[in-house]
């Protein structure tokens, strides 16, 4: 038998309806592992292991394979929900047939124009199908019923719907039940209701269910994940014995101890008693600074005092983690990007490089082709490269507005060809990012954060364009960026979290009919699977950066409810009035 503690090998040893409370760090799939490893031993067949991602499933197989060999897949299936269904519905109920994406897209596409007469607004109807959060547009939910209604008539079955349509027939004695004695499912936190009750539905038929989770990292809300609902609704209806696993392996006490002084300001969780194995000896350090750009220069700076450290860097979007992007690349430090494209790899940046490059390297066509797509359509005409490089009038067939633009580009032009670098990249940026709005180019904005970024490096453009180029590739390193939700499951020794600010976590973006309460609960979880990805080190940086939709940000209400940690405020004589 694997080696496990004693809180590890009590839910081991219980074959019945179980639910286990995992705390960060303290080995939930070990003893996922272990708990199949025994039952494989012991003669038991006909398991099956459900996960949330394919990622996951296939990291699963593997820990399997590493224990017990390939043949334990023999007898273990490990899947998702979506992937179990669609094979079950294949065996029992063939006539259901799955729709592609593309074959959704075109009934909902029929559906539309029937209603509306039109194509104007479609992207929005089809966000509201595949929406968690229904509500407020009384056309929208006609057209979805009649949708839905459609569905049922074809018994065609998506991926939105195969669970809930799985748990309808199964209810009716339709759809039999899955083809296993004993059913594992991994992050039952993540849950929704129709997952749920297809678990119920299981366990009242004699398999036996084991659960394992922890509701204080439930945060998809927004995906309709029950978190400590769900926990509450099992143990209700199949009267599942409760394990708790409280004891944490990964973080130092003082990393541990805040993060959980913190969590306890939620209402709805299941209490915990933690032990911290690692003892003493980490840090969770708040620095608060001006601005933003404030923040990511700390950050790399410290960054590059010990470059060796694993370090992961988090935010709450995409979008918080630019400026630390944008600082990397101008200190020439690699990074990996996890969970979404990197910063400025998007149509606009990508434009905007290869029409320097294309300057910078005297490609006509490169250059044409940028044309092209700026100005290409106005009465036929075509707007020549030799105009630009002849800073000639612009034709008179443009508008006013793209007049402008092309005479930034031909001034760009100008300035590159007298090495100046700087007032180039500045006029190009306008002028692209000006008419690349118009046209309707998502990510347009970026545009003059690349300008600024090639401004920030050192050498002539030929030089500058290599070194951004590099840093942009996807390259393995010890400096991860992510998002708060995409470190779920993570480690590292040294975890930055930048944005920690007001507004900013908690969201002051509130799905319709989500409490406010419920919100900040939620906001407050994913605070804290972020500081607990933290090993020995966790660094949080906020900022008083004043923001023309949210004002004065300052540090986020968590830091107070993390109890008495060290903290470090440079913002004090530098706000701006």
């Amino acid at each position: 038998m694997m080696d496990l503690s004693y809180e590890q090998s009590r839910p081991v040893a219980d074959l019945g309806n179980i639910h286990v409370v995992s705390i960060p760090g303290s080995g939930k799939t070990r003893v996922i592992i272990a708990k199949v490893k025994v039952m494989l031993a012991n003669g038991l067949t006909g398991i099956y292991l459900v996960t949330f991602t394919n990622k996951s499933a296939d990291e699963m197989k593997e820990r399997l394979i590493s224990e017990c060999g390939k043949s334990a897949l023999e007898d273990v299936t490990i899947s998702t929900f979506h992937s179990l269904m669609i094979n079950h519905f294949q065996k029992y109920l063939p006539s259901y047939k799955l729709l592609t994406p593309e074959d959704k897209t075109s009934i909902l596409h029929d559906i539309f124009v029937k209603h509306v007469k039109g194509h104007e607004g479609f992207s929005q109807f089809e966000d509201y199908v595949s929406s968690s959060n229904k509500s407020g547009n009384e056309l929208f939910e006609q057209m979805n019923e009649e949708y839905k209604k459609y569905l049922h008539g074809k018994k065609n079955n998506t991926l939105d719907n195969i669970v809930s349509i799985g748990v309808q027939l199964m209810e009716k004695g339709e759809l039999p039940i899955f083809d296993c004695d004993y059913l594992m499912v991994d992050e039952f936190q993540d849950t929704d209701i129709d997952q749920i009750k297809l678990i119920i539905i299981q366990g009242k038929m004699g398999i036996n269910i084991t659960t394992v989770g922890d509701d204080d990292q439930s945060i998809y809300g927004w995906r309709n994940a029950l978190g400590y609902k769900g926990f509450k609704l099992l143990e209700k209806n199949l009267n599942s014995r409760q394990y708790m696993l409280s004891t944490n392996y990964r973080s130092k006490s003082e990393i541990l101890t805040p993060a959980f002084t913190m969590i306890a300001n939620n209402k709805y969780r299941i209490e915990k008693s933690v032990k911290c194995q690692k003892g003493l000896g980490g840090r969770l350090v708040h620095y608060h600074f001006p601005t933003r750009v404030d923040e990511a220069e700390f950050i790399v700076q410290e960054i590059q005092k010990e470059s060796n450290i694993n370090t992961m860097i988090l935010a709450r979007t995409n979008a918080n983690l630019s400026y630390v992007e944008t600082e990397l690349i101008a200190h020439n430090l690699s990074y990996e990007k996890a969970g979404g494209a990197k910063y400025f790899q998007n149509t606009p940046c990508h434009l905007f490089l290869s029409t320097l490059r294309s300057i910078d390297g005297n490609s006509e066509h490169g250059t044409q082709r940028m044309l092209d797509i700026l100005f290409n359509g106005q009465d036929g005409d075509r707007v020549e490269v030799s105009a630009i490089h002849s800073k000639s009038k612009p034709p008179s067939s443009l508008t006013p507005r793209q007049q402008a633009a092309f005479n930034g580009i031909s001034n760009a032009y100008t300035y590159l060809k007298a090495f100046q670098i700087d007032r180039a990249l500045d006029e190009l940026s306008e002028s692209l990012s000006i008419e690349l709005e118009f046209l309707g180019y998502k990510f347009w904005e970026r545009i003059p954060d690349l300008a600024q970024c090639l401004q920030r490096l050192p050498g002539n453009l030929t030089q500058r364009l290599a070194v951004f180029n590099q840093q942009t590739k996807e390259v393995e390193s010890n400096i991860k960026l992510m998002t708060m939700h995409s470190s779920k499951g993570l480690e590292s020794d040294r975890v930055f979290i930048t944005c920690f600010s007001n507004k900013i976590i908690p969201s002051t973006r509130v799905n319709k009919g989500v409490d406010p309460t419920e919100h900040v609960e939620e906001e407050r979880r994913l605070a804290f699977v972020a500081i607990t990805r933290g090993k020995k080190e966790v660094i949080l940086t906020s900022c008083e950066n004043s923001d023309a939709r949210k004002g004065w940000f300052g540090p986020s209400q968590f830091i107070d409810e993390l109890g008495e940690i060290e903290t470090h405020d440079y913002s004090k004589d530098k706000r701006k009035n």
